[in-house]
């Protein structure tokens, strides 16, 4: 290592000191250079240039054109320029030892290079994979749509639920899983954070995250910044996720795919007829649907086997014991952080009143304290919460208050009170909508009435023309037959 040169280079030296038979054995240490063949190129230098100009040119481009047209133009600028023309092959051969990567690169672009690319977790190491080593030091999260239409309680299809699941990556232990109607959103990711606590009573040390708009809201990094989580993203590299990816995978074939209204056939559209679609013959109501994944996960979770025999439930208690249990994870389940979990309502959505109550999203919520409202009016803010439609809570001098809903849900509200709330948040939105076509088709109806009726006022206000010829011709639209007298 002094000199610069290898063990493995002595070895080779002394071996080839002692099998020399000539008398002068140092001739067996010289190089022997001779043997390597040449290494430079018998191409003239302005070949060459003209080779690269037109690869940068045409062939590592967008238009990615093929290497049969990159060698022919080579060989006619060369022509031109009045070069000898390289043999074919031999263009051929230094276009297919261009860097691979570099190629898919340029000519299919970056998702395309990924997928040809050593495989880097969230680019910490470019040379071997470095994944989670503990129990809560990586969890995954995102979003799925079910292959499967749920109705609503008068058999009515609504559409095809959404899941928001968080996942370790050390254990694959599910922590939370929430279903909902609406596309996913910073709501999806709250409620799922504040399952996780309900149930373990634990936070990551890190979420890896896409690069989805909901994870970059500055509610969920406001609370992750409250609770020490830090956040990474995998945007770019869907390998990264693949234990959340793989899991959502796994329920859709083993569990949604079995049930009546999947639509695990709908990929091929064009080969399924009316009666066999999956929205027409769907069964399944969200609140089942709900039960039926949240039992999935759970006996996922202490039956599956992840390595060596060990279900999710025994690498969580090996980690503990091996790299101690980290009490600063643990999170308790109280009134502030349930409130923090829920969505914000603007300040000045709350208007209250005296002896009234206030309104949110077409609902009714009132508090005894609305009794003691000021003559001016009062304005504050609040929070919603997406598992339970029947409150709100409003920020009423000073205090939190918890605001109830005034009137009777037609609903029944006492089993899985999540997914009750969000079927009538979605109906009321589904409302709302209906309700403005209607306004807006009322209201052609209301416009194209009075342009007929101002159209016949006009025509009755003409006037008209009566012919005294009682063989008037039928041609004149304003002309009137008068009978003739009988005393004529």
């Amino acid at each position: 290592k002094e000199f610069g040169v290898s063990v493995r280079t002595v070895a080779r030296w002394k071996r080839a000191y002692s099998e020399a038979n000539t008398s002068d054995k140092h001739s067996s240490l010289i190089p022997a250079n001779w043997r390597k063949g040449s290494r430079q190129s018998r191409l003239e230098p302005g070949i060459d240039e003209i080779f690269w100009a037109v690869v940068e040119e045409d062939y590592l481009t967008k238009a990615a054109k093929s290497a049969t047209s990159v060698v022919s133009k080579v060989r006619k600028k060369c022509k031109d320029k009045g070069l000898p023309r390289p043999a074919r092959s031999t263009l051929f051969n230094r276009i297919r030892n261009i860097d691979e990567s570099r190629k898919v690169g340029a000519r299919k672009g970056q998702k395309a290079k990924y997928q040809s690319s050593a495989f880097s977790f969230l680019e910490i190491s470019d040379e071997y994979w470095v994944g989670a080593t503990r129990y809560l030091q990586y969890v995954h999260m995102d979003h799925t749509q079910c292959d499967v239409w749920v109705v609503n309680d008068h058999g009515v299809r609504i559409a095809k639920p959404w899941i928001t699941m968080i996942i370790d990556e050390y254990t694959t232990r599910i922590f939370a899983v929430y279903v909902s109607l609406f596309d996913p959103s910073y709501i999806s990711v709250m409620m799922c954070i504040r399952s996780m606590v309900r149930t373990y009573g634990v936070l990551p040390e890190c979420f890896v995250v896409d690069g989805g708009a909901e994870f970059q809201g500055k509610d969920f990094e406001l609370l992750a910044a409250a609770m020490y989580i830090s956040i990474k993203s995998r945007e770019g590299q869907p390998r990264a996720g693949g234990i959340v990816e793989r899991t959502f995978g796994t329920i859709n074939s083993n569990l949604l795919h079995q049930l009546a209204g999947n639509s695990k056939y709908m990929k091929n559209v064009r080969e399924v007829s009316r009666d066999f679609q999956a929205q027409n013959n769907a069964e399944w109501s969200l609140s089942k649907v709900v039960t039926l994944i949240s039992d999935y996960a759970r006996k996922y979770d202490s039956t599956r086997v992840v390595i060596d025999g060990a279900t999710p439930c025994l690498l969580v208690e090996s980690s503990n014991r091996r790299f101690g249990k980290r009490s600063y994870l643990e999170q308790e389940y109280t009134r502030d952080f349930e409130i923090l979990t829920m969505p914000r309502i603007k300040r000045g959505e709350f208007k209250f009143k005296r002896g009234k109550p206030i309104r949110y999203d077409h609902h009714d919520y009132w508090h005894e304290k609305f009794r003691r409202v000021s003559d001016s009016k009062e304005e504050g803010e609040g929070r919603w919460d997406p598992e339970d439609l029947t409150r709100v809570f409003a920020h009423f001098r000073g205090q939190w208050i918890v605001c109830r809903l005034t009137k009777r849900l037609h609903v029944p509200m006492s089993r899985c009170r999540q997914a009750k709330s969000d079927q009538l948040r979605y109906e009321a939105s589904l409302n709302n909508r209906a309700r403005v076509e209607a306004n807006e088709q009322i209201a052609n109806f209301v416009d194209d009435s009075i342009e007929a009726a101002k159209v016949e006022r006009k025509a009755a206000d003409l006037p008209q023309s009566i012919s005294t010829d009682s063989k008037t011709s039928k041609g004149s639209f304003w002309s009137v037959d008068i009978p003739e007298s009988r005393n004529d």
